[in-house]
This record gives C-alpha cells, structure tokens and sequence, in this order.
C-alpha cells in the first residue's frame, strides 16, 4: 500500500491523522512525518494499514470496560504500592497479553490466505 493510497482512503472513511495513528498505536506526529514523505513507509506498516483498511470496511463498535480495582489487584502483583502511572502500564501490558492470546487462538478462525499475510509482514 503506498502512501497515496493511505490518504485517499482515510478521506474516503473520514479518518483523521488521529484517527489512524490512535488505531496503528503510534504517535500522530510519526505517522504525519510517513505520510508527508519526512520518514520511509516500512513494508511492515504498509501491510499492517492494508489489513487494518480490510478489517474495519464493516462498522466497528467500540467498548468501553472498567475494571474494579480488586480485580486490578488480582492481575497486578504490587498494584497497592504502584502510582498511577505505573498502574497504567502494568494493566496495559496485562491486557496486551490478554490480546495476544485472544489473536493467537482467532488464527483457528481465519483462511489460508489470511494467515500466510499475517505471517510475511
């Protein structure tokens, strides 16, 4: 996926530089320097806004999950003597593990061609 292509296609969908970057988990001002030819468009991350462009054609419903802090307490060892940033990114890390294994074990649900593009990007 080229870099023109990536713009059309978030005007298309109304997707902001925000938009986007929130969703590839970098930086808005990363992604600009991509998009506007200051930083090289990596195979990887051309692949990866391939994949995210076909999987979000259909509409997404976002979800929103508070957790009570017993629970945080049960995940986090330490979580009494973590500040709040530290709190933050000992849940993300517990929940991008959760992620992971929540991907590996949706594999069992997608194509042959589907997987061989997952795994040469």
């Amino acid at each position: 996926m080229l870099v023109g292509e990536i713009t059309s296609e978030m005007e298309r969908r109304g997707w902001s530089v925000n938009e986007l970057a929130w969703r590839l988990h970098l930086t808005p001002a990363e992604l600009q320097r991509i998009l506007c030819g200051k930083k090289k468009l990596s195979r990887q991350l051309a692949a990866h806004i391939q994949l995210l462009f076909q999987r979000t054609a259909d509409p997404i419903i976002y979800h929103t999950v508070s957790l009570p802090a017993t629970l945080c307490k049960q995940w986090i060892p330490g979580w009494q003597e973590m500040n709040e940033k530290q709190r933050h990114k000992a849940l993300e890390a517990a929940l991008q593990s959760a992620a992971e294994q929540l991907a590996l074990e949706g594999e069992q649900y997608m194509n042959p061609d589907e997987l061989e593009f997952l795994r040469t990007v």
